[in-house]
């Protein structure tokens, strides 16, 4: 059993492996130096209890895994030297002593040969100056190696990319493209939205650094300056155009994308209706009464003139037709099938004039046949839907 050396660099995590440790092992301690005693001690696990003991070198940075390593985070110049495990086991105690070294961190300075460069066909070249030989390449924090676009010097201190790309550059760029959405419904440059709901709007941009963000309502400058807007209860005075605008603080890219509030659109619905009032329906009752009594007379005279005594007999049984009042009598039972039929006719138009009321196919009621309904601002709602009020 051994402890596999380390070479730790400042503020980082440091790890001490054990190597070839047995498997029925019961407790790890680890302790400062290249004795175990109880002095020394700084951190042991039981793997049958799962318990932790600190002892007087713990530091409160220190912890033991469940197959013995010794985890130090943040580690200090002061941390390096020997450090010694003792394993206690079923079939008695081993013990190991291990070293860690712990470089000091530098922060070496990189150079770019230039600062602007034609996308996709110059080549960009990144120097390194450190003393440290050991040295590893990351573009966008993911390392890097010498291929078909990138190549690395021997000494590993100079990186040069081939037809640098905007993805390629660490540091800053965009925003190149900007998104405006909303979570509650989907729109194309056309937001449709009822007076009195929530609308919610989010702008999307990518770059760096980060983009600011401003918002105009047509054309006037609005006090957001995050990248969502929410109007609580939409009014008409928040209708219409708004902005956004996207800039990205270092290379000074601006792009914006807008998109158009408004009520949705309905069809005008027109209901056509046949009105008539009520002093019409009195005079068109008396005009028909009329024509029916002019009708009847007309018949009767004509009936009287045209007709033979046998006829007579027929309409009126029981007559003499020799008795010199059949004229009278003619007259007087035509005039009782007149008054019938003109009752009959009144009965008929009254009853069919109530019915068509009640179904709504005409109303004898004097309004306008058109009255529009308003805004809550009080202005008419022209372009927008109209349903005559009252009609049924």
């Amino acid at each position: 059993m051994y402890i596999t050396p380390l070479i730790g660099v400042e503020d980082r995590w440091g790890m001490l492996v054990i190597e070839n440790a047995p498997e029925d092992a019961q407790e790890y301690s680890w302790h400062r130096g290249e004795d175990d005693t109880g002095a020394n001690m700084i951190i042991s696990y039981n793997s049958i209890s799962h318990s932790e003991k600190y002892g007087p070198m713990y530091s409160g940075r220190e912890r033991v895994s469940s197959t013995g390593t010794l985890q130090i985070r943040r580690l200090q110049l002061n941390d390096m030297g020997n450090y010694t495990m003792r394993l206690d086991t079923i079939n008695g105690t081993q013990r190991a002593t291990g070293w860690l070294k712990i470089r000091e961190l530098e922060i070496p300075q990189i150079l770019v040969n230039t600062s602007s460069m034609v996308e996709n066909v110059d080549s960009v070249a990144a120097t390194c100056y450190t003393n440290d030989s050991h040295i590893k390449w990351y573009v966008n924090y993911v390392q890097v190696s010498s291929n078909n676009r990138m190549t690395i010097s021997p000494d590993h201190k100079t990186l040069i990319i081939q037809s640098f790309g905007r993805f390629d550059s660490p540091i800053q760029y965009g925003p190149y493209s900007v998104l405006l959405k909303s979570y509650s419904m989907d729109f194309s440059n056309v937001l449709s939205v009822e007076i009195g709901f929530k609308v919610e709007m989010v702008c999307i941009a990518y770059s760096i650094p980060e983009s600011k963000y401003r918002w105009l309502h047509n054309g006037s400058l609005l006090s957001f300056s995050e990248k969502n807007i929410t109007l609580p209860s939409l009014t008409w005075d928040q209708m219409g155009r708004y902005r956004c605008v996207v800039e990205n603080p270092v290379t000074h890219l601006i792009l914006y994308e807008e998109v158009e509030v408004q009520v949705p659109w309905h069809p005008t619905v027109v209901r056509r209706s046949f009105t008539i009032s009520g002093s019409s329906v009195v005079l068109l009752l008396v005009v028909t009464i009329a024509g029916g009594v002019q009708f009847c007379v007309v018949l009767t005279v004509s009936l009287i003139r045209c007709h033979s005594t046998r006829y007579l007999s027929l309409w009126a049984p029981g007559v003499d037709v020799k008795n010199g009042s059949v004229t009278e009598r003619m007259v007087m039972v035509v005039t009782t099938m007149m008054v019938e039929g003109i009752v009959r006719t009144v009965v008929t138009m009254v009853v069919t004039v109530s019915w068509c009321g009640d179904a709504g196919l005409i109303s004898l009621y004097d309004r306008p046949p058109h009255t529009w309904g308003t805004r809550p601002d009080g202005q008419r709602d022209e372009g927008r839907v109209k349903v005559p009020i009252g009609t049924r």
